[in-house]
C-alpha cells in the first residue's frame, strides 16, 4: 500500500509504503480522522529546536570557514541558506531544499560514514 504524508501549508509530500499490516494502518487512519486527531498544529517547539540548532550551526560554520579562508583564500556564505529555512520553518516560504538535494545529501553522507563510494 503506497501513500503520502501531505504537508498543507507547503504542499510537500512525504511518499511512504506499507509492506506489512496494512489493515493496521488503515485503522489508526480512520481512528484518527473519527476523532478529528488527524490535524497537527505548529505550537513552535520545532521551530525554537530548529532555530537553536541553526545557530549552532551557523557558529560552527562560521569557525569552519575562518580555517578554510587560511587555507584556501575562499570562503562560503551558509548565512542566505540558513535565513530561507529559518523562513520555511516558520511557515512564511516555501522548502528551499528539495527532496532530490536531501536525497542526494543522504547519499553523500552514507558514502562518507560506511565508505560506498557509488554516489548515485
Amino acid at each position: 500500500m503506497k501513500f503520502n504524508i501531505i504537508f498543507e501549508n507547503s504542499g510537500d509530500t512525504i511518499p511512504l509504503e506499507i509492506v506489512a499490516n496494512q489493515e493496521l494502518l488503515e485503522f489508526f487512519v480512520a481512528a484518527a480522522n473519527s476523532k478529528s486527531n488527524n490535524l497537527f498544529s505548529n505550537n513552535k517547539k520545532l521551530f525554537n529546536d530548529a532555530n537553536k540548532k541553526l545557530n549552532d550551526i551557523n557558529w560552527a560554520l562560521s569557525k569552519v570557514n575562518e580555517v578554510i579562508y587560511l587555507l584556501t583564500g575562499n570562503s562560503f556564505t551558509q548565512q542566505n541558506f540558513i535565513e530561507k529555512i529559518v523562513r520555511y520553518l516558520n511557515g512564511e516560504a516555501e522548502n528551499p531544499c528539495s527532496a532530490e538535494d536531501a536525497l542526494q545529501s543522504m547519499r553523500v553522507m552514507e558514502a562518507f560514514v560506511y565508505g560506498n563510494n557509488e554516489l548515485k
